[in-house]
């Protein structure tokens, strides 16, 4: 096959997938996917001549921006940023004339160039050079309206005097509405006998200086006081009735009736009611006088007294420290006062006698009684008990021999705990006994 080829100038040898076959120059570079204009760059003396520039970083960034936008931004003209976006209000005012003295308005659908003569009119101002006197001041809702006798133009001159004929208005009647006088200004003059509060004389004008005085809640107030003020919020009330916040910042007025109670429901509503509500029960007492008086049982058994007894048996020890008396102890509330009493009938074996004293099971209380007893058959004792669980002291009750009794009274006051009362009894030899139904009292007082 190769002999065979032609030999033609600028001939390659090729396979064709079966022979080697001769192709020309141009054949061979499409072969090899190499055609000038479509494969490779053709030859361009520009190219050349770009190729030897190196760019700057920020022509490498600006090449390299992603889209339009970024392109801008990165020259530093992002539109609305850096330059100002078109507008269309601003090219109406890029084609108005520049003509001298001419000023820039709307007239509602472009911007346009007036005159001074036409800019005056569209203000409602007056002439260059034109004074008009001001005959009056109007302040009402629609802002402040200066009016003269002129109807071209006002002109308001430092230090002018409103004389006869030219008069400050200010209407009354709609609310957030005040004339204020701020810096330098001034109201120089007399005002008295100007101005008048008809029928009221809690203020007084003299000169420039307003005087409040005394308020007559009588004459001067009318209307009804509401509860944020100090008042009730009511205009009457009737004979008896009682009053009551019903609701916040509302005041009620709760009628009564003879023979009725006060009573409130389960969320603390007041009524007067001829019965006692719902598991409230009341008792007549009696009294040493023989006058009686009612009270709700609850009340009575609170403050009822109780009482502890020896009972069963006699309460013996030959205990040299104090014990408890068997049967003689009573609970107590905490935070409340107590009237005590225990009445003690007692012997014991031996000359020495024996000594009482009183316990409480909890920290926190305090105890202050006295204790009076018989030594013997002949002679008595009294002694004070200021402390619990401590023995009474010096010659001893009840000797070898002499049955007695023994009566401790007094108050103690318990603090935050509850706990158990006591009375407690000991021995310096022998034994002492307290007789049954000797017996301890307790009253609550507060």
């Amino acid at each position: 096959d190769i002999a065979g080829l032609a030999v033609t100038d600028g001939n390659i040898i090729v396979g064709d997938g079966s022979n080697f076959v001769a192709e020309s120059g141009a054949t061979a570079r499409a072969s090899l996917g190499l055609t000038i204009g479509t494969d490779v760059q053709a030859y361009d003396a520009d190219l050349t001549t770009y190729a030897g520039i190196t760019p700057s970083a920020d022509i490498q960034s600006f090449l390299g921006s992603a889209n339009d936008a970024a392109a801008r931004t990165d020259l530093g003209l992002a539109i609305g940023t850096d330059v100002q976006a078109y507008d269309a209000g601003l090219a109406d005012i890029a084609g108005l004339a520049v003509t001298d003295g001419n000023i820039i308005v709307g007239d509602g659908s472009n911007f346009v160039a007036e005159s001074g003569a036409t800019a005056r009119t569209s203000l409602g101002a007056a002439a260059s050079g034109t004074n008009t006197d001001i005959t009056s001041i109007l302040l009402d809702q629609n802002g402040l309206v200066v009016k003269g006798a002129d109807a071209n133009a006002l002109t308001i001159k430092p230090n002018e005097t409103l004389t006869s004929g030219r008069t400050l208005n200010i209407l009354i009647g709609d609310v957030d509405r005040s004339l204020t006088i701020s810096g330098d200004a001034n109201i120089s003059g007399t005002n008295s006998g100007d101005i008048t509060l008809t029928g009221e004389d809690y203020l007084s004008l003299s000169n420039q200086e307003i005087t409040a005085n005394d308020v007559d809640l009588t004459d001067n107030v009318t209307g009804t006081l509401p509860v944020t003020n100090g008042g009730t919020g009511l205009t009457s009330t009737t004979a008896n009735q009682l009053l009551y916040s019903s609701a916040a910042n509302t005041i009620t007025g709760l009628a009564t009736a003879n023979n009725s109670v006060l009573v409130t429901d389960g969320s603390g509503v007041p009524s007067i009611s001829s019965a006692l509500p719902s598991g409230v029960t009341a008792t007549t007492q009696t009294f040493g006088n023989s006058s009686t008086a009612v009270a709700t049982t609850e009340f009575v058994d609170a403050y009822r007294p109780t009482y502890a007894f020896v009972s069963g048996s006699d309460a013996t020890t030959s205990s040299t420290s104090l014990v408890d008396i068997t049967g003689l102890s009573v609970a107590l509330e905490a935070n409340t006062t107590y009237e005590i009493e225990a009445v003690l009938t007692t012997s014991s074996s031996d000359d020495s006698g024996l000594e009482v004293g009183v316990d409480y099971s909890a920290a926190g209380a305090s105890v202050e009684a006295v204790v009076i007893g018989s030594q013997n058959a002949n002679r008595s004792k009294t002694q004070r008990i200021s402390g619990f669980n401590t023995a009474t002291s010096g010659n001893n009750y009840n000797a070898v021999g002499t049955d007695g009794g023994i009566k401790i009274q007094g108050i103690v006051v318990v603090g935050a705990n509850t706990g158990n009362l006591t009375i407690q009894h000991l021995v310096d030899s022998g034994t002492s006994t307290v007789f049954i139904n000797s017996y301890l009292k307790v009253t609550k007082i507060q």
